[in-house]
C-alpha cells in the first residue's frame, strides 16, 4: 500500500512511536536477503535470517506494534484542546406578490466562526486510558519478541531434522556401498570354492535391506527439507544445507545455569510472559477508565462568532459575538449500561491474569523439558562418539579377516550392521545436542543470532574412519 507523503514531523507529533520503530522503520528491520535466495549451501544463521524476513507472524506483530503506538497517540491527544473553524457564505431571497405591498429582499452574509474546547478535569480517565495504551504497546513489543523466538526456535527444530535426515541418508547410502562390496567379495569367494551359496544369499539380502533403509532414509530427508524450505519461502531444489561435522563437545557446551537459574529467568524476562503481564495490567487501567466514564467532567470552552452562528437565522446586520464557559457535566442515569459494562471489565481482568499464569507455567514447563533434553543430549553424545570408535575399529578388523578368509559372511554382517548404527546415532545425538542448546535458549527467550553463530556448523562429513577396507 502507498503511503500519503506529509512532513515528518507530523508522522508522529506526539512521540507515541516507541525508539525502535524509528530505528528500524515501520515495517520492521529491511531484508538484506531475496526470497529467491539461489545460494547453493544456507547455514542456521542465513535460516533464521530468511524466517524473520519474510514469516507473516514477524510482520503482524510490527504491525500490532504500529497500531499499539496510534492509540497511545490518541489516549495523548485527549489531554490537548479541540479546535475548529468554519467559513460560509449564505444568500436568503424573499419574493412577495404584488398585492401584498411588501418589497422582495435578498440578504447575502458571510459568516465565519472559531471555537477552542479543552476537557480540564475527568477523575482520572485519561490518564487510565494513556497508561492502558502504554501497556498495550509494551504487551505488543514483547509479543513481537515472542514471536521472533518461537519463530528462530522453530527454524532450529525444522533445520536439525533437516540436516540429521541428510546425514542419515548419506550414513545409509555408505552401509549399502559397503554391503555391495560385501556380495562382491562374496560372490569371488564362493566362485574360488571358499564360501557357500547360502553366504551369498545372506549378503544379497543384506543390500536389499541397506537399499531399502537408503530408499527410506530418502524420503525422510525429502520430507524434512520440504518442510524447511516452506518455513523460509524457498523452492526445495534450491535449498541445501551444511553436513553435521563432529566437533569438540567440551569447547561448546552452553548449558551453563541450572534448572532454577533459567526458571527464574524466563520468569522475569521471557518477553511472552512479560507481554500477558503488561495485558493483565492494561485490562487494570481499563476498567479504571470505565469506572471514571461515570463521574463528573469539566470542560472550559470559548468561541467567536462573526455575523451569527453556524445554522442560524441570516440577518442584514453585521454582528460580533464571543462565548466563553465552564461546563461541568454529571451523568446521573444511563439504565444500567455503565454498571455492566464495569462487570465486564472486572471480567477481562480475571481472564488476563487467567491468560497470564497459564502463559508462565506454559514457559516454564517448556524450558524443564528443553533443560532435560539439553542435560541427556550431552551424555548420549559422548556416548555415541565412544560408540562410533569402537564400531569402526571393529569393521576394520572385521574387513581385513574376512579378505584373508578368517571370518565369515554373517560376521562381517553383523559388523556392517553395527557400523551403520553407530553413524546413524552418532547424527541424531549430534543434531540433538546443537539443537537442544539453541532451543533452550529460545524457550528462555534469550536465543540471538550470535549464539546461533557460536555453535560449529561448518560444512564437512561427519565420517571419520574408512568406509571400506576391501582389496
Amino acid at each position: 500500500m502507498a503511503d500519503i507523503s506529509r512532513p515528518s514531523w507530523l508522522s508522529d507529533p506526539l512521540l507515541a512511536s516507541p525508539p525502535l520503530l524509528e530505528t528500524v522503520g515501520e515495517n520492521g528491520p529491511p531484508c538484506q536477503l531475496a526470497q529467491d535466495n539461489t545460494a547453493t549451501i544456507i547455514s542456521l544463521a542465513t535460516a533464521l535470517d530468511m524466517a524473520l524476513c519474510f514469516n507473516p507472524q514477524s510482520q503482524d506483530a510490527w504491525a500490532s506494534i504500529r497500531q499499539y503506538s496510534a492509540q497511545r497517540g490518541e489516549a495523548r491527544a485527549a489531554y490537548l484542546p479541540n479546535i475548529s473553524a468554519g467559513i460560509s457564505r449564505q444568500q436568503q431571497q424573499s419574493r412577495y406578490p404584488a398585492s401584498s405591498r411588501q418589497m422582495d429582499t435578498s440578504i447575502t452574509t458571510d459568516s465565519r466562526y472559531a471555537s477552542l474546547t479543552w476537557r480540564l478535569l475527568d477523575f482520572g480517565g485519561r490518564e487510565a486510558r494513556l497508561q492502558a495504551a502504554d501497556h498495550m504497546l509494551s504487551a505488543a513489543l514483547a509479543s513481537r519478541d515472542a514471536i521472533v523466538q518461537k519463530i528462530m526456535r522453530d527454524v532450529i527444530a525444522l533445520f536439525f531434522s533437516a540436516q540429521s535426515a541428510q546425514a542419515e541418508r548419506e550414513a545409509r547410502a555408505e552401509g549399502k556401498n559397503i554391503a555391495q562390496e560385501i556380495l562382491t567379495m562374496t560372490k569371488r569367494r564362493e566362485a574360488q570354492g571358499l564360501a557357500a551359496h547360502t553366504d551369498s544369499l545372506q549378503a544379497a539380502t543384506a543390500l536389499a535391506k541397506a537399499e531399502l533403509e537408503l530408499a527410506r532414509a530418502t524420503a525422510h530427508a525429502d520430507k524434512t527439507s520440504l518442510a524447511l524450505a516452506l518455513q523460509l519461502g524457498l523452492p526445495q531444489h534450491r535449498m541445501q544445507i551444511p553436513r553435521i561435522q563432529a566437533a569438540d563437545v567440551s569447547r561448546y557446551q552452553l548449558i551453563q545455569k541450572d534448572l532454577n537459574t533459567w526458571l527464574a529467568l524466563a520468569s522475569e524476562q521471557h518477553p511472552a510472559i512479560v507481554a500477558a503481564y503488561a495485558q493483565w495490567q492494561a485490562a487494570k487501567e481499563q476498567y479504571k477508565a470505565t469506572r471514571a466514564d461515570g463521574l463528573p467532567v469539566l470542560d472550559f470552552s470559548h468561541s467567536r462568532y462573526l455575523n451569527g452562528r453556524p445554522n442560524q437565522e441570516l440577518s442584514a446586520r453585521q454582528s460580533r459575538e464571543s462565548v466563553t464557559g465552564l461546563t461541568l457535566s454529571i451523568p446521573l442515569f444511563e439504565g444500567f449500561g455503565r454498571h455492566y459494562k464495569q462487570q465486564g471489565a472486572l471480567a477481562q481482568i480475571a481472564q488476563k491474569e487467567a491468560q497470564w499464569q497459564e502463559t508462565r507455567n506454559q514457559v516454564l514447563h517448556d524450558i524443564s523439558q528443553t533443560y532435560s533434553e539439553a542435560t541427556a543430549s550431552l551424555h548420549t553424545l559422548e556416548a555415541s562418539g565412544r560408540l562410533l570408535r569402537i564400531a569402526e575399529e571393529t569393521m576394520q578388523a572385521m574387513q581385513r579377516k574376512y579378505a584373508m578368509g578368517l571370518a565369515d559372511t554373517q560376521e562381517i554382517l553383523n559388523a556392517q550392521a553395527g557400523l551403520a548404527d553407530a553413524r546413524q546415532e552418532r547424527v541424531r545425538t549430534l543434531a540433538e545436542w546443537r539443537s537442544a542448546q539453541l532451543r533452550l535458549l529460545a524457550e528462555a527467550g534469550k536465543l540471538r543470532l550470535h549464539d546461533v553463530k557460536s555453535i560449529p556448523m561448518n560444512i564437512r562429513s561427519g565420517k571419520t574412519g574408512p568406509s571400506s577396507g576391501f582389496s
